[in-house]
């Protein structure tokens, strides 16, 4: 995988998050433009503020991914390893399971009132 497809992939997998940093905020992140221990955080163009480690920590764990030996068995240790490389300065239990459910936003759907069938 190229640095091109690396910086498409984590700009992707984080537009799935709702993080909206731009795809070249992503690549200047990724080709040491941005300093993320510099600017610890990026202003998207949505005018929101995240954090580098959105990107950085994304590297990581998907650098971990690639380099996995492909005749190894994906067990429960590889994906907690994963998830810790992938959170990793953005929450304090990353690779940890969760003490409690996570918090959805779920939108509420109105209710229709129906017709009346005769």
């Amino acid at each position: 995988m190229n640095p091109l497809e690396k910086a498409q992939f984590i700009y992707h997998s984080n537009t799935l998050s709702h993080i909206t940093l731009s795809l070249q905020q992503t690549v200047d992140v990724l080709e040491g433009k941005i300093n993320p221990l510099e600017e610890e955080e990026l202003l998207s163009p949505t005018g929101d503020t995240f954090e580098t480690s959105v990107i950085t920590s994304h590297l990581n764990a998907l650098n971990y991914i690639l380099r996995f030996p492909i005749h190894k068995k994906i067990d429960e240790a590889v994906i907690q390893e994963i998830h810790k490389r992938l959170m990793e300065g953005l929450i304090l239990s990353n690779g940890e399971y969760r003490q409690c459910p996570p918090e959805l936003s779920i939108p509420q759907i109105p209710q229709l009132p129906f017709p009346k069938i005769p």
